[in-house]
């Protein structure tokens, strides 16, 4: 029996373990109840002041202020610490620790102190695409497209709602080669609050590349402070290091497979044509292609409460929203506790925010693990 085995119940069978170690993802089945993740949904629709049985008012023109989002192109929302958000965020902290989840991620990372991130007020609500005649669906009333200055986004790209999220990592690749995607940091997650089949526009991966990715960032030369940036027209400054990407536009069926579809290729040539990404990245120091690994992305359908994990490792992203409902999920962040135990000033820190947010009541493990207590040998 493994060390880990004798602390915490497993949640997955040596079978599934054996395939989670291949492709690189992983799916716990039932995670949170369906009608958990009804009540965080209701909530979201009326934090955003928007009705789930009105399309129409899923592309606002201008959101409420404080709005709590960003990125709404893109669907990530994030509601802040505040009054404003305390209900929602309450109901975000009773899903994020549930004891199936710390679980699953226990033994995911082979131990038992884990830490829980304290990003839980992020979540994903992306709404069907609505931008060109055949990927677009019908709305169920009339609509006026948001301001374009909303949907701005780095490098002079617009992007409609629904649309994808170029494949990447949430790191640069000079951490990568510094080894960052190692040790307890290995995983990223999340929680379907509805069904997500493969056209939804859900998380989109490369299976396996975990396998592949040390000896492909050596390609590339270690980063010039100086001379590079995450900017892609040449000027110095945007984020620090250097991210993965694909021009390719992603779209998939409902089981997950790409569509090979002529307007997706015609979306890429204009993004071309109009500067906003280059023809061939392969080389490009800020954003070394993954167009070669195109054949290889997969969406992962997942059912109403499911846990989505998968490695770091696996550059990932997320399709066009083909359906005819929005996208709706909950972000999970479970790391390895670092060394030693946490200060009485980190602990004092994380109280803090725990009390602003009016979250419920915990459990002695999860006061741990949301790191409002030290844990023990």
């Amino acid at each position: 029996m493994s060390e880990i085995a004798k602390t915490v119940i497993m949640e997955f069978s040596e079978a599934e373990m054996a395939t989670w170690r291949e492709r690189g993802w992983i799916i716990l089945e039932a995670a949170v109840p369906p009608e958990q993740c009804a009540l965080l949904v209701d909530a979201i629709f009326r934090q955003l002041r928007q009705d789930p049985d009105d399309s129409a008012t899923w592309y606002p023109r201008e959101y409420p202020q404080p709005h709590g989002r960003s990125d709404h192109h893109d669907g990530f929302l994030t509601f802040d610490p505040t009054p404003e958000f305390a209900a929602t965020r309450a109901l975000q902290w009773q899903i994020c620790q549930k004891e199936r989840i710390y679980r699953a991620h226990a033994q995911l990372l082979g131990e038992h102190r884990l830490r829980m991130g304290m990003q839980v007020g992020r979540a994903y609500m992306k709404p069907p695409y609505i931008g060109g005649d055949t990927l677009g669906v019908e709305m169920s009333g009339p609509l006026e497209l948001p301001d374009e200055k909303i949907f701005h986004r780095r490098g002079g790209d617009i992007k409609l709602p629904g649309g994808e999220m170029a494949l990447h990592f949430d790191t640069s690749l000079d951490d990568i080669r510094r080894g960052v995607i190692s040790g307890g940091n290995l995983l990223q997650g999340n929680i379907s609050l509805t069904d997500t089949p493969g056209d939804a526009g859900g998380t989109c991966l490369l299976p396996g590349f975990h396998h592949e990715l040390l000896e492909w960032v050596q390609r590339f030369p270690p980063l010039d402070p100086e001379a590079d940036s995450w900017a892609t027209d040449g000027s110095k400054g945007g984020w620090p290091g250097r991210n993965a990407n694909t021009a390719w536009p992603h779209a998939f069926d409902a089981e997950g497979m790409p569509l090979p579809l002529p307007q997706l290729d015609r979306l890429r040539e204009e993004r071309i044509a109009a500067g906003r990404v280059k023809p061939d990245w392969v080389g490009n120091l800020n954003h070394p292609d993954l167009a070669a690994f195109q054949h290889r992305i997969r969406s992962i359908p997942t059912k109403c409460g499911d846990l989505l994990i998968w490695h770091r490792g696996c550059p990932h992203g997320n399709g066009y929203n083909l359906t005819k409902q929005p996208r709706m999920a909950q972000f999970v962040d479970f790391s390895v506790l670092g060394e030693g135990q946490p200060t009485e000033e980190e602990i004092a820190a994380r109280t803090k925010v725990w009390e602003e947010v009016g979250a419920p009541p915990m459990s002695d493990l999860n006061r741990k693990v949301a790191g409002l207590e030290p844990w023990g040998d």
